[in-house]
């Protein structure tokens, strides 16, 4: 999981599948609370039944980035800061 350090920024997930990405900034382990499952389950769009299945807290490996890089973003992506 990535956090992007004070919410900074935010990276576009369009056109990402595939590409390479690099980031900058802290990897921590971390308890991932059954409140803060459900919020992102929630807003990922996830059924009531996948909210309702968690139970006890997560242990993860996560990461506060305070950069990111796409490599290979193709031209006309959102992200891509081409000029016509």
């Amino acid at each position: 999981m990535v956090f992007m350090k004070d919410h900074a920024y935010f990276v576009p997930t369009d056109s990402l599948q595939g590409k390479t990405t690099y980031f900058s900034g802290k990897a921590f382990s971390d308890t991932v609370s059954v409140a803060m499952q459900k919020h992102m389950l929630e807003d990922a769009g996830a059924s009531q039944a996948e909210i309702d299945a968690i139970t006890a807290p997560s242990f993860e490996l996560a990461f506060e980035a305070t950069g990111v890089m796409i490599a290979d973003v193709p031209v006309g992506a959102p992200m891509a800061n081409t000029v016509d």
